[in-house]
Parts: structure tokens; C-alpha cells; sequence
């Protein structure tokens, strides 16, 4: 039960990334190098999240 929680947000990070990227990849709107800018930060917040997510359940256990 311990491990559920942290499988379900990071289940949750990893789909809103990938939503994000789609719509980035797809976007017309928003211009080639404010894409890769938006990109890069989203996955540096994915990692982040991932980091903190992995930390905190250890910590607990």
C-alpha cells in the first residue's frame, strides 16, 4: 500500500509530460525555439518531480 501512492504520481508526472510534449509537437502557434525552451523546462520539471517523488518515498520507508 506504502508503494501505491508514489506509483500513482509518478504515473500522473509521466502522463501530464506527455501531454505537454504532444501538444507542443502539434502547437503551430508558438514558434520552433519557444517550443524546444517550453520542452526542455517540462522535462526538467519531470525530472525534478520524479527526484522528489522517489526521496520522499524512501525516506518514509
Amino acid at each position: 500500500m506504502k508503494q501505491v501512492i508514489p506509483s500513482l504520481l509518478i504515473g500522473l508526472n509521466n502522463s501530464i509530460i506527455i501531454v505537454v510534449c504532444l501538444y507542443l509537437i502539434l502547437s503551430d502557434d508558438i514558434s520552433f525555439q519557444e517550443r524546444g525552451i517550453y520542452a526542455g523546462s517540462s522535462i526538467l520539471f519531470w525530472m525534478g518531480v520524479q527526484r522528489l517523488i522517489r526521496k520522499l518515498s524512501n525516506s518514509k520507508s
